[in-house]
């Protein structure tokens, strides 16, 4: 017989492991025990709980009164357990709950409260042992007394607009909040569709899912508490790639002829005499201090070349007319060094920012304090600290299409810096179409003290993984959004990670702060455990959730309920193994696991959702177009079944007879693995494991993601 497992609380403190299903009764967990011995039931220091008992074990009440009851956890010798130890939350169920509710009030503690005549008997439960009270009410149901509905002061729907092709779906979600500027839940929304022939709407709560039928414009709308919103759904024939807002219109591509004037020039051998022309352009530290002659609107190509050196960039436009710093079409343009970013209202576009100093110095890479700036398809690596720093001095600004690698630095052992470390106070951020692979630590960061704020992140389109690699013993999250303060507004959407190790790849809050606000998890796929940690709304569906024994581990904090959130409609496919693919936790200790029935049982989510053991089968294609380079595109291809190639259709990104090449992320800059003219349709990618790049001067050479999953950049050429 094998020995009993020994937890000590103080390791308990540090990592909460996750727990064997519980397929058998989902309402008695059995914290802890895994699958293949009954000998080997979880026990704190050594201490099993033997015999539960509780007080009273009767009780006669009338209906709407109401009784405290406690449980008593026994071990040997009738030692009585300290509740507070992890694994000693006692769970109350009542076998009728139209005759008495057991609301849990404490470790084990419960209130027992009469609704309607008639006898039902009330249990406590911990680690395999009951105790039962039976309870008697006379009388029939108390009757509530109305209460008045709390009064809507605003009323917002998001996204405020989207663009659908026939077939697709759009999510939107009504948030309402009174004159605090609160939240409000459980009110009754009504949704409407201003033209059903364009689209369709499908609606839950405070949920309208619009469908695209044929290409027009229509208007969906939310209702309640006397307060209407409103957003725009465009439904074209094919995908359109405007930018993603009117601040910004692409550029046209010029031709360099001399003494035709098409925007300003810098060169590796420019100079600060130079009047930015073609024939005699600026050194790029000239340019970005940002000389008279450069107004609101205009754009300064960078031409091929590197340029060596820690630059800081003035350059500032206006709101709606920005000033573009891009590299020219068809060149690549490197700033061997770093880009510290201070004025606003500028787009710095395609052109690469790395660090060849193999000592690895802790500078970042783009350090972003300009507002309403923009960052499009850059491509960011090998720095020493972070690839962005993205603060709160930028407000309204956004990182997309990047690719941001092998950022970091090795820290006594563990890695340090992450490929983007966000903060946010006023406006909304944007983190869309990015791909984030090998920093030495996370790969998205939105992270701070409560001295700062984590506030109005939308977070779409990325793929992010594998990070923490480049360090020794590394390994990290993908994702993470939570830290010292209360995170709000946070929108994550259609984001897809990979992770080998069966790790983390997303977290969601943090275990050492404050209780969040809102939180909206929708169409995501995720390969690695997901930890979503005290949130007091959580809009969560659509979601795949697999390459892990232990898929979601969720943390409710002290008087937060899951029937505040909207959680349904999701997809598991957890590693076969002894542990559970649900892991239910409570901040204060205490923790329990679950199959998928037991999971919907214990917190009232994921109806709908569905479930299965085993590995994911099949191929998976998600095709990101670029919202400013038209022809652009990320392709994220998950080839369970290891495929040799692996088909994408293109139609909605390259126009027919465009030339066009596939290059493998993780090595951009080198020989695309597919080319040709496009005639419609799909094309083939073949697929074959790529080795990542060795950080600069870096302690490990990253392990190639292999067959199962690659990212590639679609580019037209010409």
């Amino acid at each position: 017989m094998r020995a009993p497992r020994v937890v000590c609380i103080a390791f308990l403190s540090f990592l909460v492991a996750a727990c064997a299903d519980s397929s058998t009764d989902p309402l008695q967990p059995n914290l802890n025990v895994a699958a293949s011995g009954t000998d080997s039931e979880w026990v704190c220091c050594g201490l099993r709980v033997l015999k539960v008992e509780v007080t009273p074990t009767t009780a006669t009440l009338a209906a709407g009164d109401s009784i405290d009851a406690k449980a008593t956890l026994r071990t040997i010798y009738n030692w009585v357990l300290d509740p507070r130890e992890p694994g000693r939350l006692v769970r109350w169920t009542s076998a009728d709950t139209s005759v008495v509710r057991a609301v849990s009030t404490g470790r084990a503690t419960a209130r027992l409260v009469a609704v309607g005549g008639g006898t039902a008997k009330v249990t406590a439960y911990n680690q395999g042992h009951t105790a039962t009270i039976s309870v008697t009410v006379s009388g029939a149901a108390a009757t509530p007394t109305p209460t008045q509905p709390p009064r809507v002061a605003s009323l917002v729907i998001a996204p405020a607009a989207d663009t659908l092709t026939p077939g697709q779906k759009a999510r939107y979600v009504a948030t309402a909040k009174d004159s605090a500027g609160a939240v409000l839940h459980g009110l009754t929304v009504a949704w409407s569709l201003s033209d059903s022939s364009v689209a369709t709407l499908s609606a839950r709560a405070d949920t309208g899912v619009v469908t695209g039928l044929v290409a027009g414009s229509v208007t969906v709308r939310a209702t309640t508490g006397g307060k209407t919103a409103a957003a725009t759904v465009m439904v074209r024939s094919t995908v359109q790639t405007p930018a993603p807002d009117s601040t910004i219109t692409p550029t046209p591509t010029p031709t360099p002829t001399p003494g035709m004037r098409v925007g300003y020039y810098v060169s590796p051998a420019g100079s600060a005499s130079g009047d930015g022309s073609y024939a005699n352009p600026w050194d790029l530290a000239t340019a970005l201090a940002q000389p008279a002659a450069v107004q609101p609107g205009d754009t300064v190509w960078v031409l091929g070349g590197t340029y060596k050196g820690r630059y800081t960039s003035h350059l500032t436009g206006a709101p709606g007319t920005p000033i573009v710093l891009r590299q020219y079409p068809g060149q690549r343009a490197t700033i061997d060094g770093s880009l510290l970013v201070l004025g606003g209202s500028t787009v710095y576009w395609g052109f690469e920012v790395m660090d060849s100093d193999a000592s690895r110095p802790a500078i970042i890479g783009v350090n972003v304090k300009g507002p309403n700036t923009k960052f499009v398809n850059l491509v960011v690596h090998d720095h020493g600290d972070n690839g962005f720093g993205f603060w709160s001095e930028a407000p309204d600004a956004e990182i997309y299409g990047s690719i941001i690698y092998n950022n970091g630095r090795q820290s006594n052992t563990r890695g340090s810096a992450h490929g983007i470390y966000a903060q946010n106070g006023s406006g909304r951020k944007r983190i869309v179409d990015n791909v984030l692979f090998n920093q030495f630590a996370y790969g998205i960061h939105v992270y701070g003290s409560n001295a700062v704020q984590l506030k109005n992140f939308h977070i779409e389109g990325n793929a992010s993984f594998t990070n923490g690699t480049s360090a020794i013993n590394g390994a990290a999250p993908d994702i993470l959004v939570g830290g010292g303060s209360a995170a709000s507004g946070i929108v994550v959407k259609d984001n897809y990670t990979f992770r080998k190790d069966g790790g983390t790849t997303a977290v969601f809050g943090y275990n050492w702060g404050p209780v969040n606000d809102d939180l909206q998890l929708l169409n995501n796929y995720v390969v690695g455990s997901t930890n979503i940690l005290k949130w007091n709304d959580i809009t969560a569906s659509g979601n795949t959730f697999t390459g892990a024994q232990t898929v979601m581990m969720l943390t409710m904090a002290s008087g937060l309920s899951t029937s505040r959130y909207n959680w349904h409609d999701n997809h598991y496919i957890p590693a076969p193994s002894q542990w559970s693919a649900f892991n239910l936790m409570y901040a204060g200790g205490g923790a329990a696991g679950y199959d998928l029935a037991g999971w919907q049982s214990a917190t009232g989510l994921d109806q709908g959702s569905t479930y299965r053991r085993g590995q994911p089968s099949g191929t998976k294609v998600f095709v990101r177009p670029n919202q400013y380079e038209r022809g652009r595109a990320n392709v994220i291809v998950y080839n369970w079944d290891r495929a040799s190639s692996v088909s994408v259709d293109l139609s909605g990104v390259l126009p027919a007879g465009t030339r066009y090449e596939v290059h493998p992320v993780q090595d951009f800059y080198g020989t695309p693995v597919a080319s040709g003219t496009y005639s419609g349709g799909s094309i083939t990618i073949p697929v074959s494991a790529v080795q990542p790049p060795r950080p600069i001067g870096g302690p490990v050479t990253p392990a190639s993601t292999g067959v199962e999953f690659n990212v590639y950049v679609v580019v037209p050429i010409g």
